[in-house]
Parts: C-alpha cells; structure tokens; sequence
C-alpha cells in the first residue's frame, strides 16, 4: 500500500540499492531465502496408516476366515478389496507429500540482483530484503518484491492464486486489505514474468513470502475427522 519510495525506503534500500557487506548482514540475520521443509513421513508409515481402522481388521479377518473355511473365492475378494484401499490411499497421500517438495522448485537457482550500483548474480538462497532486481520475460520471481519500475509486466500468478490469465502489474499502490490476486504492485515469489520488463524490490524471503506461507499451511495441515470416519470407526469396532 506504500508507494515505491516509500517502500524502498521501508527495507532500507537506497538509490544503489545494498553494498556487499550490508546484504551479508541481513542474510545472516534473517536466514536464506529457501523454503522450510519439514521431514514428511515414510512409504512405510504411510502405508501403516491406511490400515490404522477397526473396519480393516475386521474385513482381513473375515477374508482369513472365509479362506479358512473352504471359500477361497469370497476371502481372495475381500483381502483383494482391502489391498486395494489401502493402495489408493497410499498414492494420495503420497502425491500430497510430494507437493511441499515441489514448492522448492518454484524458486529459481541464480538471481541478478543490484548489489553497490552492480548488477551481480548471486544463489536465490542469498537474496535478502532490500536487493533489486531487474525483471525480464521468462523470468522466475525468487522472493515476494515491490515494484519499482514497471513497463507492460504480466506476471502468471497460477501457483498462488489459480488464476491462468497472467495479471498486469503496476507500480501504483493498492489498498491494505487488497487479497494475493490484487497486489498489482506485487510480484511473488514463486510466480512467472510472462510480458514486459521491470525492476522490483525485495520485501519478503524465504518462509516469510507468501509461496512460504502455503509451505507452513501444507506442512501443519492435518486430516479432519469427518462424521462418516467416526461412524465407520464405531461401526468396525
């Protein structure tokens, strides 16, 4: 909601925007500019859960049961149904796992960034607040930034807000209580510069960005217990 200079001034950038040491300072003051990714669990416990129900128990046992008795046909049915189950909830569960991993490869490796009047390259884990960037088509944003300077910039915002049609983007503020898909004076991180060229300056890294922020949820999201899981679990028992 600030407009560029005042932004710019907000993080401590000035006209050649960080010298070297400054921009060293930071980063070990506030961390790299990489997103947390908590250990998720293994094949092995995520196949353990499936069959984590008192209806599984009794479902095998009843198959074990029917196998026993003579009636190979119907046992081999209601293990195989059972087999089945737990395969398909594996492979979700499994493909969500994979999503927090997949956020990191939004980012991308090498950002030019303004450091004393230069422009230099350095590793996206070594961007810090106040460092400058010059935007050009096709490039990937490594870090929630304002923008400074802005020449028909579209940026393809879909990782964060679904939206396919890219956004254009301006230098002019937007209101304070303005949602992720109206920050017209925002480019995040994560998101594609599809048109136009620019010049941004970070205001966000690392799990502070919004990309950061769906990370956290991703990583902390728990499975509810709907009403029919209860119902099934008091039935199985």
């Amino acid at each position: 909601a600030l407009s560029a200079e005042e932004a710019r001034a907000a993080v401590g950038s000035g006209p050649d925007a960080l010298p070297h040491d400054e921009a060293g300072r930071r980063l070990a003051a506030h961390g790299p500019n990489v997103l947390r990714q908590a250990a998720g669990p293994g094949a092995l416990e995520l196949l353990w859960r499936q069959l984590l129900n008192p209806l599984f128990y009794a479902l095998i046992a009843s198959g074990v049961l029917a196998i026993v008795m003579g009636r190979t046909v119907d046992g081999v049915v209601v293990l195989g149904v059972v087999a089945l189950n737990a395969l398909i909830g594996f492979v979700q569960e499994f493909r969500a796992g994979r999503a927090i991993e997949a956020l990191a490869t939004l980012v991308p490796d090498v950002v030019t960034v303004l450091r004393a009047g230069r422009p230099t390259p350095v590793p996206s884990a070594e961007v810090v607040r106040g460092d400058v960037v010059q935007l050009q088509p096709g490039d990937r944003v490594a870090a929630d930034m304002r923008l400074l300077d802005a020449r028909s910039l579209h940026a393809s915002e879909a990782s964060l807000t679904g939206e396919s049609a890219p956004v254009a983007k301006r230098v002019e503020p937007v209101p304070m209580e303005s949602a992720i898909g109206d920050r017209t004076s925002i480019v995040h991180g994560g998101t594609l510069v599809t048109a136009g060229t620019g010049s941004a300056v970070v205001v966000a890294t690392g799990m502070h960005t919004e990309l950061g922020r769906i990370s956290e949820l991703l990583t902390e999201a728990a499975e509810p217990e709907t009403p029919l899981n209860r119902a099934l679990a008091r039935v199985g028992r």
